[in-house]
């Protein structure tokens, strides 16, 4: 009953803000993690941990999206922060509060690192993540010599955000 009214929203919608806090992900940490990194598994340990909570200051925010019966879709939310930018292209169901977005951060290091791709589904209040390392993982093991990554660092990577 009360969702219904949200299932009749269409048309557009432009988002563009400056300041403010990105919770639930400390990307300053994620940066310096990657700046730091000797052995991929420590790395990886460090990044799966700096996305599961805290927060990051935000520089600027915009995007836009088209709503269609309530569900709003959106191919170029962008997000800047000191550490590095964040991209989003997905689509939130308004009514059934429902997510399916694909975000890739970006972090600020020289020399450059694949996005790391994390995909939000579910409901809004609790939104499944799974995040995909394997990129970084692939550049990190090249970029550090090392070999494959250990099998007690694939089975964090697999339980971490379950």
């Amino acid at each position: 009953w009360a969702a219904d009214p949200l299932r009749r929203l269409s048309g557009t919608a432009r988002l563009s803000a400056r300041g403010g806090v990105l919770r639930g992900a400390d990307l300053t940490v994620l940066r310096d993690r990657l700046r730091q990194a000797d052995r991929p598994q420590a790395l990886l340990e460090g990044a799966l941990r700096s996305l599961q909570g805290g927060q990051t200051p935000v520089t600027t925010l915009d995007g836009s999206a088209r709503i269609e019966n309530g569900v709003a879709e959106t191919l170029d939310a962008r997000m800047e922060t000191a550490a590095g930018g964040v991209g989003a292209v997905g689509q939130v169901d308004l009514a059934a509060r429902r997510i399916d977005m694909l975000v890739t951060v970006e972090p600020d290091v020289d020399p450059p690192v694949p996005p790391l791709a994390l995909r939000l589904t579910g409901s809004l209040d609790q939104p499944t993540r799974s995040l995909d390392l394997s990129a970084l993982q692939r550049h990190l093991t090249e970029r550090l010599g090392g070999g494959a990554l250990e099998a007690p660092a694939r089975d964090l990577l697999r339980n971490l955000l379950r």
